[in-house]
């Protein structure tokens, strides 16, 4: 078999929800399991912002304060997940979403594909809602932390940096990024961080 040939085949018999996103948040492919659980046609979907889709948005998500897995994927070249609230029909589904960049021959990102699994059923189940509580109500607690550095202070006395801290405590683990600010800090003399900046202005 032409596996190549028979790609878009491949993806529609997954019953995972896939899309495939370039640079302008355009949607270039989706999936039947894409289409079923946002309840639109393939003409619906495809060539269209998967932020007008998901978040019924006139601007990418980020620009609205929300963690946009296609952005980070883009930026950092690697695998990333968030959880994110999707309205389809006015029905509300919390959706786990992997994006994963797509490499062409000479290291480039063009696309990055996107998995979208449910998650409503479990976010709303009450032992998982019971046991989030428990955790926020612990990350509540008054915690000494350093005014420079930000570590915090644990019961031994010792200093831990705050992911340390958190992940020994809880089940949740930490995905690095770097806020707009940030880079512009590290990468504004690059070449590539002025062309990458470029680009999304057009």
């Amino acid at each position: 078999m032409d596996w190549t040939k028979h790609s878009f085949k491949i993806l529609n018999t997954l019953g995972t929800p896939i899309l495939v996103i370039d640079r302008n948040y355009q949607i270039v492919v989706a999936n039947n399991a894409a289409c079923k659980s946002s309840c639109l046609s393939i003409d619906d979907i495809v060539g269209h912002n998967c932020f007008k889709i998901a978040h019924k948005l006139d601007k990418p998500c980020w620009q609205e304060g929300t963690s946009c897995p296609i952005k980070t994927a883009f930026e950092l070249k690697e695998q990333t997940k968030v959880i994110h609230k999707h309205i389809f029909e006015n029905k509300t589904i919390f959706e786990e979403v992997t994006a994963s960049p797509i490499f062409d021959d000479e290291g480039e990102i063009n696309f990055v594909i996107e998995e979208l699994n449910d998650i409503t059923e479990l976010i709303q189940s009450k032992e998982i809602t019971d046991y989030l509580r428990k955790d926020i109500k612990a990350l509540q607690l008054l915690l000494p932390i350093c005014a420079k550095c930000k570590k915090i202070r644990d019961e031994k006395g010792y200093w831990n940096q705050i992911e340390s801290y958190i992940s020994n405590r809880s089940d949740v683990q930490f995905s690095h990024s770097l806020c707009a600010n940030c880079s512009k800090e590290l990468y504004g003399k690059e070449e590539w961080y002025a062309k990458t900046e470029k680009e999304k202005e057009e």
